[in-house]
C-alpha cells in the first residue's frame, strides 16, 4: 500500500516560479511510488489536473501583497490534511507551509522541508519599510518552524551553511535541481527561433525569465539596457518573459522591450534570446538561470545563492555584483559584439547544466529520503 504524501505550497499554478516548475516535474513522478496529496493556494486563472494526485485549493485573500494573494490561515483544513497524511513534505515557510508544519509537529508526523528560498533574505526586499524587522521577525517564525522538520533538503552546501548560521537544527541534505535537457535545448536555428515568436533575425534579443518582483531587480537590467540601447541604436531588444509587478513601474520606456506574460511555453523563448540575464538580489538555484544555460544561452547573473557554484565567470558565463548596471552593460556588450563568444560560453553552458543537473537524478534522491 502507497504512503500518504502531503505536499503544501505557498505557490503553484496559475502563477509560474521556480516553485511551481519544481512541483511539476517531481509530482507526477512521485505519484507513482505516493498517494498524494497536493496543498496549494486558490489563486484564480489556469487550472491543472495532475493524474493519480489530489489537489486541494486553500482559500486565498483578497488583497495582494507585492504581486500575490496570500493564501489564507485555514486551522482545521491543513489540520485534517495533515491527519489524514503519513508524511508532510513543505515548500516554504507561507501560511500554508507553516500551518503544514505545526500539525505535522502535533500529530507526530514526518516532517520534510525544501530549502527553495531564504525567507529571511527574500521578504525584506518586497517590502518598501521596515526591512530590518521583517528580517527580524522572518528569521524568528522560520526558524521556529524549520526546526520542527526531521530532515531539510537544500539544493547546496552554501545554503546549508546559511541555515547553520540560522541556527535551524535539522538533519540536512544537497538535493540540486534538475533541468530537463530534452526540452530546453538550444534551436536548430536562431533565426527560425526569433521568426516563431516575431523577432526580427537581425535583433540582438537579451533576455530575462521569471517572476516579475523587486527583489528580481529588473530594474537595473532595464539601466544597463537602457545604456546599450543608445550605444547600439535600434538593434537591441529586452525580452522579458514573467508575471508580477507591472513593468510600467520598473522600467522608464518600453521601447524596445518585448513582454510575454509568465507561460509553460517558455522554452520557444529562451531559444530566440541570443543573451540571457538574472539580476536577482535573492535566489536559491535559479532554476530559469540553469535552463536558460541549457537551452545554450550564455548567461550574465548575480553572484547571488547557487549562482556562483554553476556559473564561472568568462567560461560559461558571466556573473555581477548585485545592482550594478555598469557592469552588466559591459559584460553585454562584450557578447553583443562577438557572436562567437555568445557560440562558446553557450556551448559550455549547456554542458555544465547536462552533466550536473538532472531532474531523475533530483526525484532519486527525495524519494529516498523521504522513506
Amino acid at each position: 500500500m502507497k504512503k500518504r504524501l502531503l505536499i503544501a505550497s505557498d505557490t503553484f499554478l496559475p502563477r509560474w516560479d521556480g516553485i511551481t516548475r519544481f512541483l511539476l516535474e517531481i509530482v507526477p513522478k512521485l505519484s507513482l511510488k505516493y498517494d498524494i496529496t497536493l496543498a496549494v493556494p486558490d489563486f484564480k486563472g489556469r487550472s491543472v489536473k495532475i493524474k493519480n494526485v489530489n489537489i486541494v485549493r486553500v482559500p486565498v485573500h483578497d488583497f495582494v501583497v507585492d504581486d500575490m494573494h496570500l493564501p489564507k490561515f485555514k486551522f482545521g483544513m491543513m489540520k485534517n490534511l495533515v491527519k489524514e497524511s503519513d508524511i508532510v513534505f513543505i515548500q516554504a515557510m507561507g501560511p500554508i507551509g507553516l500551518l503544514a508544519a505545526r500539525y505535522a509537529d502535533k500529530l507526530k508526523k514526518p516532517l520534510y522541508a525544501y530549502t527553495h528560498i531564504i525567507e529571511w533574505d527574500l521578504y525584506p526586499k518586497v517590502v518598501g519599510k521596515f526591512k530590518s524587522f521583517v528580517k527580524w521577525l522572518t528569521l524568528a517564525i522560520s526558524r521556529h518552524f524549520y526546526n520542527k522538520c526531521d530532515f531539510i533538503f537544500v539544493p547546496s552546501a552554501d545554503i546549508e551553511k546559511v541555515l547553520i548560521y540560522s541556527k535551524i537544527t535539522p538533519q540536512k541534505k544537497v538535493i540540486s535541481l534538475g533541468v530537463n535537457e530534452n526540452e530546453f535545448r538550444p534551436p536548430k536555428s536562431k533565426e527560425s527561433a526569433k521568426k516563431a515568436v516575431r523577432i526580427r533575425p537581425t535583433d540582438v534579443v537579451i533576455g530575462f525569465v521569471g517572476r516579475i518582483g523587486w527583489e528580481k531587480d529588473l530594474p537595473t537590467l532595464y539601466r544597463a539596457f537602457d545604456m546599450l540601447n543608445r550605444k547600439y541604436g535600434g538593434m537591441l531588444r529586452l525580452l522579458v518573459v514573467g508575471s508580477g509587478i507591472s513593468l510600467d513601474r520598473m522600467f522608464k520606456s518600453l521601447e524596445n522591450v518585448i513582454h510575454i506574460e509568465a507561460t509553460e511555453k517558455v522554452v520557444k523563448y529562451l531559444q530566440a534570446m541570443d543573451i540571457f540575464v538574472m539580476p536577482s538580489l535573492a535566489e536559491t538555484s535559479s532554476l530559469a538561470t540553469m535552463e536558460a544555460m541549457a537551452c545554450g544561452l550564455p548567461v550574465v547573473a548575480t553572484t547571488v545563492g547557487c549562482i556562483p557554484h554553476y556559473v564561472e565567470d568568462g567560461k560559461n558565463g558571466y556573473l555581477f555584483p548585485p545592482k550594478d548596471a555598469a557592469v552588466i552593460a559591459k559584460k553585454l556588450s562584450k557578447l553583443i559584439d562577438r557572436p562567437d563568444l555568445r557560440k562558446a560560453i553557450g556551448s559550455m553552458a549547456r554542458k555544465t547544466v547536462s552533466n550536473k543537473y538532472n531532474w531523475n537524478q533530483t526525484i532519486k534522491e527525495i524519494s529516498e529520503m523521504l522513506g
